[in-house]
């Protein structure tokens, strides 16, 4: 399918070119599709996940009780757990299995929770993708229809199953809405111009007090729980009435919060304090291009001008990207963090039309967050010596699996020495093991698993085809054996007839699936892409 992002076309006569998708007014014809061929898209297996383990910590509150008197802690939990756990996963199953959208010759039937709604092609007068606004703690986006006759726009979840071929079903048989392919309505002519982007002042100071707050009420709220909550049941207890070890696990998670997260912010304040050099810029953006501002200084960028643009991560731990505009004479740079940025690389992606790439990713060498440099990825040890290796040895990667080992490791401590229960420190009994087990089997295989792919898992690309080398084994696909490639929430499946080939967020995914792209002729949606690059 071709989306906004991935609009490129490959030339042996020269770089890749793109064409402006809003410039010309006339529709290309449609590709066909059976009349008896109906779509069918339903929520993905993503989210029975969340709702399994939603469920999963109910039952674990439920068993364990470990805030409840022990008088009628069953009863009461019981009811607890089903007021916020049982009733809200039964409601969200049936809303799951309820949801389905069906595309078929005639038009679109959206099923909800409690009816059913049919949309004709030729009703649908406009549609595009909707980037979550500035002040929205989601940053996804979203596809919108606009439909004849309704004022709301109707909006579908990019979870559904066959996404991408729905977007092109849309795409193909909605020959009467004003554009003949995906892009975002804040590129488009429309709509209030000039653009302004700028800055918001984020104090570090600020940044660090704040954390600094969160970890002393947590603190409180475990002292709270020792002390003060047992004083509701009649029970008295001090601190020479803990036993030892109740002492030190009371000492030690207090002194563990407090201590992580201002070393959160200190780990990042590096990161914010080179950010701070972009506070005084300010980027205009017309019909006619982008003006950089700062201070008295102005300097004027045609779209025509824009030969290129990338991400690049600055060396260092931690460190935020930054956008690179490339011009024949000269370089520009702004920070991702700007106010509106999603939008802001929308409109360069859609008006630069003659830069040579399609999409935001990262240069080549420029991506700070692959361990050992651009040197590593190559089977000689030098960049274009030997087959491109792609490892998962990534800064990313070796934080989350830091960060699931870390809460994987205090588990074990209540199977051994117990827990509170109103102040009481009480020994492990059946409860204790169940509590531990099930978060231990939440938590221990992801964090096993990922470690050993980090170790031992790559993903090795030559004119041959792709060779995945892990710790089952080596598997090969050439590139005649590829039948579909796409991703699965954030693991792409290459498949071909027998073998499937399901590779996470390895180092420089984006050049990976360039390569698959180019040899195989599979167009992969990225639904990712609208997010990051958006």
């Amino acid at each position: 399918m071709s989306t906004p992002f991935d609009s490129s076309t490959d030339s042996d006569d020269g770089p890749r070119r793109r064409k402006r998708p809003f410039a010309s007014k006339q529709r290309q014809p449609a590709l066909p599709v059976p009349a008896s061929a109906t779509l069918e898209c339903r929520f993905s297996r993503e989210v029975y996940v969340v709702i399994g383990i939603w469920i999963l910590t109910g039952l674990g509150f439920q068993i364990s009780a470990p805030f409840a008197p022990r008088t009628n802690s069953i009863w009461e939990m019981t009811a607890i757990c089903t007021v916020f756990f049982h009733v809200p996963n039964l409601f969200f199953i049936f809303w799951v299995e309820r949801i389905r959208v069906w595309a078929d010759e005639n038009g679109l039937r959206l099923r909800g929770l409690w009816n059913t709604r049919f949309i004709a092609w030729k009703d649908i007068e406009d549609y595009g993708w909707k980037l979550a606004p500035a002040n929205s703690k989601s940053q996804m986006t979203g596809a919108v229809l606009f439909i004849r006759g309704r004022r709301k726009p109707k909006h579908l979840s990019r979870n559904l199953t066959r996404f991408d071929e729905l977007l092109e079903r849309i795409a193909q048989r909605a020959t009467n809405a004003r554009v003949s392919s995906w892009q975002p309505l804040e590129a488009r002519d429309e709509g209030e111009w000039p653009k302004i982007f700028s800055y918001h002042d984020v104090s570090g100071w600020k940044l660090f007090a704040s954390y600094l707050g969160f970890a002393f009420t947590l603190c409180g709220l475990i002292l709270a729980q020792v002390f003060v909550s047992p004083r509701l049941s009649g029970v008295n207890i001090t601190w020479n009435s803990l036993v030892a070890s109740g002492k030190i696990g009371l000492l030690a998670m207090p002194l563990l919060i407090c201590v992580t997260y201002p070393l959160m912010i200190l780990a990042r304040y590096p990161a914010i304090k080179a950010a701070r050099r972009f506070l005084e810029q300010r980027i205009i953006a017309t019909r006619e291009g982008l003006t950089f501002e700062r201070g008295d200084r102005q300097e004027f960028v045609a779209w025509g001008d824009i030969e290129r643009y990338e991400l690049e991560t600055p060396s260092g731990n931690f460190q935020f990207p930054l956008g690179i505009i490339h011009t024949k004479r000269d370089r520009y740079e702004f920070h991702t963090g700007i106010v509106k940025g999603r939008e802001l690389r929308a409109l360069i992606c859609y008006r630069a039309t003659n830069a040579t790439t399609s999409k935001w990713m990262h240069g080549t060498g420029g991506d700070a967050d692959v361990l050992g440099g651009p040197n590593s990825m190559w089977r000689g040890g030098i960049v274009g010596v030997g087959p491109r290796i792609h490892h998962y040895h990534t800064r990313t990667n070796r934080i989350m699996l830091i960060f699931g080992a870390l809460l994987a490791a205090p588990m074990p401590y209540f199977a051994i020495y117990g827990r509170y229960v109103h102040g009481v420190w009480k020994a492990p009994d059946i409860e204790d093991y169940i509590m531990t087990t099930i978060f231990l089997l939440l938590l221990v295989p992801p964090t096993l698993w990922g470690t050993l792919s980090y170790w031992y898992s790559t993903v090795e690309v030559d004119e041959a085809g792709l060779k995945q080398r892990g710790i089952w084994g080596e598997r090969m696909l050439s590139w005649s054996q590829i039948r579909s490639a796409k991703f699965n929430g954030y693991v792409l499946e290459v498949r071909g007839e027998k073998t499937v080939l399901r590779i996470g967020p390895v180092a420089d995914q984006t050049h990976l699936i360039e390569e698959i792209e180019r040899h195989s002729g599979i167009k992969i949606q990225r639904v990712q892409d609208f997010k990051v690059d958006a």
